[in-house]
């Protein structure tokens, strides 16, 4: 079998060959397909389809194989694709960009404009509310605390603070006065208090004296 054929004609002779029952969607019969085949089985054969982005499903148990096209495979996977527009306010918007990013269903697609502040995104329902959801967590006004070390070494405790900050966040420290300024997420900054208190304690003394073993 040679082409260029179109997927119906290929289809027709695929049923031909092995009395499966075919649907396929109206987008899928308009593409031509480019091959040349011989002594090739039925489904080696439907490499071909894959080969020109048209996806298909064959369910063994009622032998019937449904086809279409790339777009309507993700829609019957992860839904119709719908826009949406982000207006970053506090956050960096590489920052929200690359969140957003790390969301997107295999049909979905996103554009930023750094100059308005935008981000536009195209996807599926659900994975839009979750990225609303994020949105709003992360793109809050910044905190900014000042922590005075009183027992720790400051070079120590701003080591431990770096660690805990997101990517928007700043941090300036003074060796001098003991001080340590940091602007970032209030999340963040409630959990960096929790670790300064931990970590700047003052040393405690104690001495043992080992009566058995060598010290």
């Amino acid at each position: 079998l040679n082409g260029p054929l179109p997927v119906s004609e290929f289809l027709e002779t695929l049923t031909l060959a092995t009395n499966w029952n075919i649907l396929v969607t109206d987008n899928a019969k308009k593409v031509m397909l480019d091959f040349w085949i011989s002594d090739t089985k039925p489904k080696e054969a439907l490499e071909i389809l894959r080969f020109h982005d048209i996806y298909y499903e064959y369910k063994e148990d009622s032998r019937y194989l449904y086809v279409m096209t790339k777009q309507e495979f993700l829609e019957r996977q992860y839904g119709k694709v719908e826009e949406n527009e982000f207006i970053v306010q506090n956050a960096p918007v590489d920052y929200i960009e690359s969140v957003i990013s790390s969301l997107l269903s295999p049909s979905g697609r996103v554009l930023t404009d750094p100059r308005t502040q935008r981000i536009y995104v195209w996807d599926t329902k659900d994975n839009l509310a979750k990225m609303k959801t994020t949105v709003a967590e992360l793109d809050v006004p910044m905190a900014e605390t000042e922590f005075l070390v009183k027992f720790a070494d400051v070079a120590d405790i701003e080591s431990v603070l770096t660690t805990l900050m997101s990517p928007s966040g700043t941090l300036i420290s003074d060796p001098r006065t003991s001080r340590i300024v940091v602007k970032d997420l209030p999340d963040k900054i409630a959990e960096m208090k929790a670790t300064v208190s931990a970590f700047d304690v003052p040393l405690v003394a104690q001495t043992f004296t080992p009566q058995f073993v060598d010290a």
